[in-house]
């Protein structure tokens, strides 16, 4: 499965499992690509200072934490190469994929109220062979205990509630951008242990959501 990305006019990066989970925002005017070719296309006419803006907009973020803002991009094909690859950390786990595809709509159908990122395709390994005699699963590491009073613990006290957190009201609470809580989620929590799941509300919005 490949992630569609959008960007809107705002410079606000999206990332879909499918074109028909990006309808909704490409309706709305944003631009979608898959790849850093077709990032390339819908850039192209893009004056370079644009470029620079988008960059600076998420460098030293949650989840882009280790990206420095820049001054300006030697030329367009490295810009667009460097945001391509930043941007890949709003891909999820494989497991989100699973759960973002079976909350997915049918074809033609409305996109889901928020963008749902997408894990990259990867090569199905073949089936170990089982030892003959089983041994325990070693207990999960435990995530560290945030410190009092930051944002990690404020996100996380947010998302053990019934009914989780969305995006939006994680970018209310925080003062962050859409993308900076994906990435945030995706690279500061879930790749560092934490369980974060996806939930449908009982009024069809899409939670982020820690169980106990």
């Amino acid at each position: 499965m490949t992630t569609t990305f959008t960007i809107n006019a705002e410079n606000t990066i999206a990332a879909f499992p499918t074109p028909d989970h990006a309808e909704a925002s490409i309706g709305a005017g944003a631009q979608a690509f898959s790849s850093e070719k077709e990032f390339g296309k819908v850039t192209a006419e893009w004056p370079v200072n644009r470029f620079v803006e988008i960059w600076n907009g998420f460098a030293g973020t949650p989840g882009f934490d280790k990206l420095k803002e820049v001054k300006k991009f030697e030329n367009r094909a490295k810009a667009t190469a460097r945001i391509w690859a930043a941007i890949q950390v709003l891909a999820p786990t494989a497991g989100e994929a699973t759960t973002a595809a079976a909350a997915a709509p049918p074809m033609g159908g409305v996109a889901l109220p928020e963008a749902q990122p997408t894990a990259k395709a990867t090569r199905a390994k073949k089936p170990a062979k089982a030892p003959a005699a089983a041994k325990k699963a070693a207990p999960a590491a435990e995530p560290k205990t945030p410190r009092a009073g930051t944002k990690k613990e404020e996100v996380l006290r947010m998302l053990r509630r019934k009914n989780g957190a969305t995006n939006a009201e994680l970018q209310e609470a925080m003062g962050w951008q859409p993308h900076s809580v994906r990435g945030f989620i995706s690279g500061g929590l879930r790749k560092t242990g934490v369980a974060v799941e996806n939930i449908k509300r009982a009024n069809g919005d899409t939670a982020y959501h820690i169980a106990e």
